[in-house]
């Protein structure tokens, strides 16, 4: 419990209160009793020098008429012998006059009329009494601040009898209830317990006691769900951690700035990222500008919550193929973001390396042919198919050749298929070495049969025929294989456009087939172009 200073206690303060309240008063009433009582005591002892004058006005009458200056002496000095008197005389005409005293503290003079003893209608003389009137000021003042003495103390006695009743009754268990409230330990539920100060009462205290109870309860009872929340989050927060820290695929956690917030070790080795670094998430892909795209797609609201792309780094100087899942980072009582207020965006990253290369593989054998690996005769129709409908769009034209060997056949029944695949390696490698399979469409149709699309914005024919006769040239030099066998082929090439020829796809392949077939029967090793003209090869 923490000191307080005597002076900072509750009922020292409400006592002292107390007191200098009741001293103002009385000091107040003091002052005003103080005034009164000196007045009434200078009165009252004026009154008595009249009261003493006159008792003895008949004696000094006496003295006067008769002449007596004994008797007139007898009497002023038994009147200036008494303490409220300084001095006093008796004078009678025509040349009487006997005095006692002193005047130097006298004050106003009692002039008491002597008259006739025999006859009240005469007057004789004159008796005049001096107060003393220091005397009666003092006395005065010592009664009345006597009266004074007698208020304050009373006052202060009331005052403390008072403090002492307020004390125990209020302030005694008022400090007995601070002093339990300050030694409620607020820390530990265990330790905190109802506040019992034997007061049973029901008034505002006792009211004021069991509203502090009922508060300690449910501090107590809010203190064991906020220390079991506390472990039940502490023991998730280290769960997450551990499974962030350890996760085989990398977490990162982006800014509003698209840079890199927190991330967890996987994510160093997955993405070619430096945590001593502040670049944009962007920089650390290929893709960059579809990484942005999509990041701001998702803080603007214009698709989902989250977004899958495959996107491509460089790692360790290797071609990396990285999957990555971006969604926002929302808030559990999923309450709308203020206006202003950062947005994160959380992206989880998988190496989809090993996985894309055995898909780009299977699905380069299931749309290539595994000997020549030009496109087999399905992927290749589909391929050209799209080549045409793009180039039909694009108001490009579409060409098609059709490649036949002529003289294949007899290097199968001489020297063996292993020698003819060679050949067909060899007839495969010339094609491309024409034909850009990034553009054009080079297919395997079936055998020894290829087919060549390519489209070309502006067709001219002598150009196609200078290509195909090129090609046609390589095609009929002899073919030197490892093992030292040189074998010579042909080709019989067909050739329709959808400039000159125009008709459905369908149709085009019909023609070069047909074009292929003429220039094969007349002749062979040649090249001819389709004339729609004839409807027929010519």
């Amino acid at each position: 419990m923490s000191k307080v200073l005597f002076f900072n206690r509750l009922y020292v303060r409400i006592s002292t209160v107390i007191c200098l309240i009741s001293m103002l008063i009385s000091s107040l009433a003091s002052y005003f009793s103080y005034q009164a009582n000196l007045a009434k005591e200078q009165k009252e002892n004026v009154a008595l020098v009249y009261q003493l004058a006159d008792s003895l006005k008949r004696t000094a009458a006496i003295a006067a008429y008769v002449g007596d200056e004994n008797l007139a002496n007898e009497i002023t000095k038994g009147f200036a012998a008494t303490n409220l008197v300084s001095s006093a005389s008796i004078s009678s005409p025509p040349d009487m006059y006997i005095s006692n005293g002193t005047f130097e503290r006298s004050g106003s003079p009692v002039s008491i009329t002597l008259l006739n003893p025999f006859n009240e209608t005469e007057t004789i003389g004159i008796l005049k009494i001096y107060p003393d009137a220091e005397f009666i000021k003092q006395r005065a003042i010592y009664t009345a601040r006597l009266n004074v003495f007698l208020l304050m103390g009373l006052s202060l006695v009331i005052a403390i009898f008072v403090s002492v009743f307020i004390y125990s009754l209020l302030t005694r268990h008022v400090r007995a209830l601070t002093d339990s409230v300050d030694g409620v330990d607020t820390k530990s539920h265990n330790a905190m317990q109802a506040i019992d100060i034997n007061y049973k009462k029901n008034d505002e205290l006792g009211k004021l006691l069991f509203g502090i109870n009922r508060l300690i309860n449910t501090l107590k009872s809010n203190l064991v769900e906020e220390q079991t929340l506390r472990e039940r989050t502490e023991a998730l927060e280290k769960r997450f951690r551990l499974i962030f820290e350890q996760a085989s695929a990398g977490i990162a956690v982006i800014d509003s700035e698209n840079r890199i917030y927190a991330h967890n070790t996987a994510f160093e080795q997955l993405v070619p990222f430096d945590s001593k670094t502040t670049v944009s998430i962007t920089e650390l892909f290929l893709n960059a500008e579809e990484v942005k795209r999509v990041i701001d797609e998702i803080k603007d609201g214009h698709c989902d919550d989250q977004q899958s792309k495959d996107m491509a780094v460089i790692r360790d100087g290797e071609l990396r193929f990285i999957h990555c899942l971006f969604a926002t980072i929302e808030d559990e009582r999923n309450e709308e973001r203020e206006i202003g207020k950062e947005q994160l965006i959380q992206l989880i990253v998988y190496d989809i390396t090993d996985r894309m290369r055995r898909e780009r593989k299977t699905r380069f054998e299931a749309d290539h042919d595994a000997l020549t690996q030009l496109k087999n005769r399905r992927a290749g129709e589909s391929g050209l198919k799209t080549l045409y409908q793009e180039a039909l769009a694009a108001n490009r034209s579409f060409v098609l050749m059709m490649i036949d060997l002529d003289k294949f056949k007899p290097v199968n029944d001489t020297y063996g298929h292993d020698v003819g695949d060679e050949v067909l390696k060899a007839v495969a490698s010339c094609i491309r070495h024409y034909f850009d399979e990034q553009s054009d469409i080079c297919v395997r149709w079936g055998g020894d049969e290829f087919m060549v699309g390519f489209s070309d914005a502006e067709y001219q024919k002598e150009d196609v025929e200078g290509l195909a006769t090129n090609l046609l040239q390589d095609l009929n030099t002899p073919i030197t294989l490892e093992n030292g066998i040189v074998c010579s082929v042909g080709a019989s090439i067909g050739i329709v456009s959808s400039l000159n020829d125009g008709a459905n796809f369908d149709e085009l392949l019909l023609r070069a087939d047909e074009s292929m077939y003429f220039a094969k029967n007349n002749g062979r090793n040649q090249v001819f172009f389709y004339s729609r003209i004839n409807e027929e090869p010519s």
